[in-house]
């Protein structure tokens, strides 16, 4: 029965995408893709679920509990476990206001920046928030006699959004006014479900199914061209509401449900068996923070520059189905222009931090395609490709690739000790 839904799945996916469903290889790719999108979701669900059967807000802290008992359980080793709490933009190390993936606050911010007004949250709930690198000082949370609750974080996001319509550039200056002064505020879990995002949620819902029976099933004409308009302004409003809403779930437990008062006793006794040189080597003051300097000064910019230009690309509408690539030089070019903004590879070398995005790397890619065709590198040829581990090897891969020649990566330690004499072959 699950076998006979996966192929009606991937048979709808492949007509939608205007390919041959009747192509056995393609149709079994995609079941083959129905069925892993299927075992994801459940096994999320039954996670979800186990997860409040015990008591947990969600899989992540269930997950980390299964950790520490396993931990906990083993008696012949030296163990501390330490839990900090809300982990945030970098304060000192290695620049102010350095982030970097999905943290707790961002999307809320984000959102508030998107003009959410109505912030759901327990006002007199402490928000512990501690700084990326003083958890790489001690791994512990900042200490509470400098507490910041959530009535006083939802207010200096509302001046930081004051701030950033002020100062921003585009679109017009009368609205970016008003906008401005738009600020958020906290309101019950029952307001928010009532006047906003799961409102509009559920008006979407309701609208999306009348359009669905208003359409003709037959015939209509320009009717149903504008039904079908109307219907993807719907559905994607429904989409970004419930993506919204879920932020705002995932979040439940930090900002209304749970009022967690984390202590450092045991660090704060630690400190003191340390020499003073190492004790100013590790940076960890929480009771001088000044929260006003750090949110307006230091975090919000942090997440404006690192993080929000990723949720800004995942916000935007994305194709519903996910087309099966010819090869891995197809995957490449398309990854590389959809994720144009996003950043693909890192590295240190020489005391300097450098980074290449999606972009840089097509664009890399096909300089070193050129450099290679120029060289005599034709469809057909085999390329060696001996490096070690550096964001140039993935350039010059694709080059390699873009030129229609296959590549044969090497380890740079095994090709010194090994010698190939292949026939129309090339060593890069």
């Amino acid at each position: 029965m699950m076998l006979a839904r996966f192929r009606d799945l991937a048979r709808k996916r492949l007509n939608e995408e205007n390919r041959d469903a009747a192509d056995p290889d393609a149709l079994g790719l995609a079941v083959a893709r129905e069925r892993k999108v299927w075992t994801r979701t459940r096994l999320t669900d039954l996670g979800v679920e186990r997860a409040a059967f015990w008591g947990w807000p969600n899989i992540y802290t269930y997950t980390k509990s299964l950790g520490e008992q396993l931990v906990a359980a083993e008696t012949g080793i030296v163990r501390s476990i330490v839990r900090p709490s809300i982990v945030e933009s970098a304060l000192a190390y290695p620049f102010p206001g350095w982030n970097e993936g999905f943290t707790t606050t961002a999307p809320i911010i984000f959102l508030v920046l998107k003009g959410q007004t109505q912030i759901p949250s327990n006002e007199k709930l402490i928000l512990d928030i501690t700084p990326v690198d003083q958890v790489a000082s001690v791994m512990l949370t900042v200490a509470a006699p400098n507490p910041n609750n959530m009535d006083r974080i939802i207010g200096l996001v509302g001046l930081y959004k004051r701030r950033h319509f002020k100062e921003k550039d585009s679109g017009f200056k009368l609205l970016n006014e008003i906008v401005a002064r738009m600020e958020p505020r906290p309101v019950s879990t029952s307001t928010f479900e009532k006047f906003s995002v799961p409102m509009f949620n559920s008006a979407a819902k309701r609208a999306s199914s009348l359009l669905d029976r208003a359409r003709p099933r037959w015939g209509g004409g320009r009717v149903v061209e504008v039904i079908d308009r109307m219907k993807t302004t719907v559905d994607r409003v429904e989409e970004i509401t419930h993506e919204t809403t879920e932020a705002f779930e995932i979040f439940r437990p930090f900002t209304i449900e749970n009022a967690y008062m984390f202590r450092a006793d045991n660090v704060r006794a630690l400190f003191d068996r340390i020499s003073g040189d190492e004790q100013n080597l590790l940076r960890w003051h929480p009771e001088k923070f000044d929260w006003y300097d750090y949110w307006l000064n230091i975090h919000l910019p942090g997440l404006k520059k690192w993080v929000f230009p990723t949720l800004e690309e995942d916000m935007r509408a994305q194709p519903k189905r996910i087309y099966t690539y010819r090869d891995l030089l197809e995957l490449f070019e398309t990854s590389t222009k959809r994720h144009a903004t996003r950043v693909a590879m890192r590295i240190e070398r020489d005391g300097r931090n450098e980074q290449y995005t999606y972009a840089d790397m097509r664009e890399l890619a096909t300089r070193a395609a050129g450099f290679l065709a120029s060289e005599g590198i034709k469809p057909g040829d085999r390329v060696m490709l001996v490096s070690h581990n550096a964001p140039e090897w993935g350039m010059t891969y694709f080059g390699v690739l873009k030129t229609g020649a296959p590549a044969k990566p090497r380890a740079s330690s095994s090709a010194r000790n090994s010698r190939m004499s292949t026939p129309n072959s090339r060593t890069s």
